[in-house]
């Protein structure tokens, strides 16, 4: 099976909004999500960006409703890339090491409604829950929802039942068990979150899943880089 980036929310329902407020928009010639991990660093998906043209990327932090401008949802917070980091493994043809570190031109300013996620520690058990985030369609080559939306998965194991090509070692896959919803093309390189005692932690980033929206349909677990196996790499490039 061809894989497809992943992205949109299928199914899933409404945040509440600026409640994960580490959540920003990419906009890059498409949208992609992203994840703050500081004042400074967004993680996001490599296949979401041309690094060769950072100056075209234009990150919102603090959005909810995408139809609003920033006079009425004046939570935002509009930044531009500085650089951009690709992972120097990132294969375009297997998916693989698909994450970038994209540095602010301005950092940040922390507020309720903007902050960072936390980086993982131990890995997420098979089984246990997962929440991921976008704004999403409902269908494939649906309309854009205006709002976050998000929608709870599981981790599964075994995931080269699905997909040969997936190494355990460095991704994951999460499948919702009652087929009703799953991410699709478009919210690529946003996060999966696991709450920590008390924490949320960025687990996964979206990677591929896929390229038919209606999981009911096929029952396919989407892709997620797996966080915690490039960690190294993330703090070498936040030192630089």
């Amino acid at each position: 099976t061809a894989p497809q980036f992943s992205g949109r929310i299928v199914g899933g329902h409404e945040a509440t909004a600026h409640s994960w407020p580490w959540q920003v928009l990419f906009e890059a010639g498409g949208t992609c999500g992203g994840t703050l991990i500081n004042a400074e660093y967004v993680l996001t998906a490599a296949h979401c960006i041309n690094p060769k043209d950072s100056s075209a990327i234009t990150i919102t932090a603090g959005m909810h409703n995408m139809e609003l401008d920033e006079t009425t949802e004046t939570t935002r917070q509009v930044r531009h890339a500085q650089r951009v980091t690709v992972h120097p493994g990132y294969n375009l043809d297997t998916i693989k090491n698909d994450l970038a570190l994209v540095r602010l031109a301005e950092p940040v300013q922390f507020n309720k409604n903007v902050q960072p996620a936390c980086l993982p520690g131990p890995d997420p058990e098979p089984g246990s829950e997962v929440v991921l985030i976008g704004w999403g369609v409902t269908i494939t080559g649906g309309e854009i929802s205006p709002v976050l939306k998000q929608t709870e998965v599981q981790v599964i194991d075994h995931c080269d039942e699905y997909w040969t090509e997936v190494d355990d070692a460095t991704q994951l896959c999460f499948k919702d068990k009652t087929l009703t919803s799953a991410s699709c093309q478009g919210d690529s390189g946003g996060p999966a979150l696991q709450e920590h005692d008390g924490q949320w932690v960025l687990e996964g980033i979206t990677s591929f899943g896929r390229n038919v929206c209606e999981v009911i349909e096929h029952g396919f677990p989407d892709v997620y880089t797996r966080v915690s196996a490039f960690l190294p790499w993330i703090n070498s490039v936040i030192d630089q």
